[in-house]
């Protein structure tokens, strides 16, 4: 996989550098007559067989073979009288002839074509958003009309994150929200966030929906907080929603910050081979094995890895 800024090889000129990628980097011979302009337009994560990224871009591009495949990192939410969707986008360097979204052992989420190169897919708010929220990714089969190969299979993941800080430089909240374990009955799955405030002798998190968390002091003027599903699809069901952060610092001095909430893509993959073989569903890890065992009964195994990561160790044992 070679990750390479294309800025950087203009001055090969345009004919110059789809030869390189064509040829130098993919081995192949080299076929533009259907690429797009806009597939030279920012840094391109090429591989022979797969490609893989994390999105930390407003868009990323990966190419294999034949196809390049642009993905937006922003994920766009809407509420009807059938509940929530969100919805990925993305666009092909070749005409379409079909896609179709699953993953390990189901079709899963509805894939629509939208134009000769460009797609979408949805998914519905509780089970499945849930589903791909927790860590597990999202396989696409995408068929093309034209190339040597016309078959390929994308990895997409979806991750959630507080972006537009503002208030009391007091209080740091981490952006990342990460799934997590916590042995709690049938319903184990937190969405987990933490913050700072030194020396706060209390903290709290609302939103204007009644959508708090539930919060636990780590020592150090260090929290965390959870939310289950229901009330967290609350929280980024409207990237515009503020969720406010309040700390009472010595002195009795309130401070206060806002955030807002949003799922987004985190990384994508694209591969001409099968996606089950190239990403295979996680096992337990043995560094995560050793720290649920030294867990004992202790419910909460955040600490341990992430959702999916320690979910396999609970079932081995």
């Amino acid at each position: 996989m070679i990750r390479r800024p294309l800025a950087s090889l203009a001055s090969l000129g345009l004919a110059s550098l789809v030869t390189l990628l064509g040829s130098s980097v993919l081995g192949c011979a080299a076929d533009t007559s259907e690429e797009q302009a806009d597939d030279l337009e920012s840094a391109v994560t090429v591989g022979q067989d797969t490609a893989f990224t994390k999105v930390d871009a407003p868009s990323a591009q990966v190419r294999v073979a034949n196809l390049t495949l642009t993905i937006d990192d922003a994920v766009s939410v809407r509420r009807d009288g059938n509940g929530m969707t969100t919805t990925v986008k993305l666009r092909a360097s070749r005409d379409l002839a079909s896609v179709m979204s699953f993953v390990p052992d189901d079709a899963f989420g509805t894939a629509r074509l939208t134009s000769a190169r460009t797609f979408e897919i949805d998914l519905a708010g509780g089970y499945e958003l849930n589903t791909i929220l927790s860590g597990l990714p999202l396989f696409v089969s995408v068929d093309t009309k034209t190339g040597a190969t016309k078959h390929y299979e994308a990895r997409i993941d979806l991750a959630s994150r507080f972006f537009d800080f503002r208030g009391s430089s007091s209080i740091f909240v981490d952006a990342p929200i990460r799934p997590v374990l916590v042995r709690e009955g049938d319903q184990n799955l937190r969405y987990r966030g933490t913050a700072r405030a030194d020396g706060a002798t209390s903290f709290n998190i609302s939103t204007d929906d009644d959508a708090e968390p539930t919060i636990g002091a780590l020592g150090g003027g260090k929290f965390q907080f959870d939310w289950g599903y229901t009330l967290f699809e609350i929280v980024v069901d409207s990237p515009e929603a503020d969720v406010f952060f309040n700390a009472n610092l010595p002195g009795n001095r309130l401070v206060s910050k806002r955030a807002h909430a949003k799922i987004e893509v985190g990384s994508v993959g694209l591969t001409r081979l099968a996606a089950y073989d190239v990403w295979p569903s996680l096992t337990c890890a043995p560094r995560v094995k050793a720290c649920v065992t030294a867990a004992g009964s202790r419910p909460d195994l955040g600490h341990c890895g992430t959702y999916r990561e320690v979910s396999p160790c609970l079932v081995a044992n």
